[in-house]
């Protein structure tokens, strides 16, 4: 729960908390039923949740295995224009050892 929390203060960003262990077509369906595709959005999930978002909104293409569990340093950025999708990677604080 307080994982972005420095930052959604710094940016004042609402929290909508959903609950534990949704499934990534509820959460499609929350931001698509809200007509919030297209805003920012800022999602924190697991090693087994963000794969499947991340292909759930569009990308097709991304690998469908979980992300170590030792990594932290990753930044998913999905930018929606029309009917198209596309997915930006970056790494941010200290890197993975």
């Amino acid at each position: 729960e307080m994982t972005a929390d420095s930052l959604r203060l710094q940016h004042h960003i609402d929290t909508t908390h959903y609950p534990p262990e949704p499934t990534t077509d509820e959460l499609y369906n929350l931001v698509k039923n809200n007509d919030d595709l297209g805003k920012n959005i800022l999602f924190i999930g697991h090693s087994n949740t963000l794969p499947l978002l991340i292909r759930n909104f569009g990308v097709s293409t991304y690998p469908q295995t979980d992300l170590p569990d030792n990594v932290y340093d990753n930044i998913y950025r999905l930018r929606f224009k029309k009917d198209r999708v596309k997915l930006k990677s970056k790494k941010f604080g200290l890197r993975t050892p």
